[in-house]
C-alpha cells in the first residue's frame, strides 16, 4: 500500500506508531532511499512549505500511523520547524495524539 505519492498536495503530517515504511524518490528511479519505523514522522515538508509531497511513502510491513492536520502543525512557532526540534515536539505531544486516535489508520504491506 502507498500512504502518499510524490508530487501530490498534502496538508497533514504522519506519525508512525508501529511498523516499517519505505521512502521512494522519482529522481532515482522510484527506488527506496530510506526506511522508517516506530517513532518516525513524515509529510511535514509539504505542510510547512505549502508545496507538493517530495517523496512517495510505501508500507513495507503492517503499520499504524496517526495524522495531524496541517493547521495544527502550522500553529507551532516557526523556530520549532527545524526537523530535530519538530521531532521533539511531536514526541512530547504523542500522548495527546494517542488519546485522540480518531485519525488512526492500519496499513498492510
Amino acid at each position: 500500500d502507498t500512504v502518499l505519492h510524490e508530487g501530490e498536495a498534502g496538508d497533514e503530517i504522519f506519525l508512525v506508531d508501529s511498523g516499517i515504511l519505505e521512502i521512494l524518490l522519482k529522481a532515482v528511479g522510484n527506488t527506496v532511499v530510506r526506511v522508517i519505523a516506530d517513532g518516525s514522522f513524515f509529510g511535514e515538508g509539504a505542510v510547512l512549505c505549502n508545496c507538493r509531497r517530495s517523496a512517495t511513502i510505501r508500507v513495507k510491513a503492517t503499520s499504524s500511523t496517526f495524522s495531524i492536520a496541517g493547521d495544527t502543525l502550522r500553529a507551532v512557532p516557526a523556530r520549532m520547524h527545524d526537523r530535530h526540534v519538530l521531532g521533539e515536539v511531536l514526541v512530547a505531544v504523542r500522548p495527546e495524539v494517542d488519546q485522540t486516535s480518531a485519525h488512526e489508520e492500519r496499513l498492510s504491506g
